[in-house]
């Protein structure tokens, strides 16, 4: 069964690892979309920007390589996150500039407080957890509070077992002039 529980006010989430509190608007499905077409265009102007820059011969700072799917998709993550924090964070505590002066909340800096990896895994994680935790009990393969799955129902019978036979035995030279095979497996 689908329990709707998920929160309907603003609340606060507590980043202890950095020493910051973020009221945040409740997430849904309208601000989950949103923020992650924010995203994504953002994104992809930003490559085009990039490869018109490349193409021109200048160099294009401190971007990624948008030919680098690993680094590209990392920068992608980065932005999703600045468009969750600047469309979910109401406001905050605990957060200060260069000099450590209480730094007031505002759309921009939200999305600049993603800029600290610490901080962008903690929200998504916490923001997006009872989200996640909704998902698990929809599927019916949530975890036993013991930390097992054991409490999990079946979805596939169980394979059939079959034996391979034996490799035959060859008769190998011996001595110093045998030589020796490997077989290389593909991963």
């Amino acid at each position: 069964m689908l329990r709707l529980n998920l929160p309907t006010e603003p609340y606060w989430i507590e980043l202890s690892s950095v020493g910051v509190r973020l009221k945040v608007r409740p997430l849904d499905s309208a601000l989950y979309f949103s923020a992650r077409s924010r995203a994504i265009r953002r994104a992809q102007e930003i490559q085009r920007e990039a490869a018109d820059l490349i193409e021109a011969g200048v160099t294009v700072g401190d971007l990624p390589d948008t030919r680098d799917p690993d680094a590209w998709s990392g920068y992608l993550e980065y932005m999703i996150a600045q468009a969750y924090g600047e469309m979910a964070i109401l406001d905050w505590e605990g957060v200060g500039d260069a000099d450590g002066n209480p730094l007031p909340y505002s759309r921009e800096t939200a999305g600049a407080l993603m800029r600290v990896h610490q901080v962008a895994e903690q929200f998504i994680g916490q923001y997006t957890a009872p989200y996640v935790q909704l998902g698990a009990e929809k599927n019916g393969s949530a975890p036993a509070p013991s930390g097992t799955s054991a409490a999990g129902t079946p979805t596939a019978s169980a394979a059939a077992t079959a034996t391979a036979p034996a490799a035959a035995a060859s008769a190998a030279p011996t001595g110093t002039d045998a030589r020796t095979t490997s077989t290389s497996r593909r991963r």
